[in-house]
C-alpha cells in the first residue's frame, strides 16, 4: 500500500457487493484513494454499491440499535457501511432474531467445515511483501 496512491478495484463479479466494500475499507484506511471500481460481471441490482440513506434509516427504524450493536461486535464495523444489496437483503428478513439465528447457524456450519473465524489486526496483516520494500 502506498499512501496517497490511487487504486483501482477490479474484480470478476459483484454480487452483493461485500468483497469491492472490504477492500475499499483496507485501502483507504491505509491512506490508499479508491478512483474507480470494474468488474466483469454482476448480478441484479450488484452496481449499486453504496448504502443508500433511505435504506440504512429502514434497517435503524425495523431493527433499531439492536442490529448495529450486534454488526460491530460481529463484524468490527457498523450497518452504515454495507453495501446496498446486503443492506436490502437484511431488511427482507422478518425479525432481528432471525437474522442472528442464520448468522449463527451460518457460523457453526463453516465451522463443521473446518473453517474458524479469523482475526485479524488492523495494520498487521500478513503479507509475504513489507510495506518497505514497495516503491510508492
Amino acid at each position: 500500500m502506498c499512501k496517497g496512491a490511487d487504486y483501482v478495484i477490479v474484480d470478476d463479479h459483484v454480487g452483493l457487493g461485500g468483497t469491492i466494500a472490504n477492500l475499499r475499507g483496507y485501502i483507504e484506511y491505509n491512506g490508499g484513494r479508491v478512483i474507480a471500481v470494474s468488474t466483469l460481471t454482476e448480478s441484479r441490482d450488484g452496481r449499486k454499491l453504496a448504502l443508500r440513506p433511505e435504506t440504512l434509516e429502514a434497517l435503524e427504524k425495523k431493527y433499531g440499535q439492536e442490529l448495529d450493536e450486534f454488526w460491530r461486535g460481529s463484524f468490527g464495523h457498523a450497518i452504515a457501511t454495507l453495501t446496498e444489496a446486503e443492506g436490502g437483503n437484511l431488511l427482507r428478513q422478518s425479525s432481528f432474531d432471525v437474522i442472528r439465528t442464520r448468522m449463527a447457524k451460518a457460523a457453526e456450519q463453516a465451522r463443521g467445515r473446518g473453517l474458524s473465524t479469523v482475526e485479524i489486526s488492523r495494520g498487521k496483516t500478513q503479507s509475504s511483501v513489507e510495506p518497505s520494500q514497495l516503491q510508492c
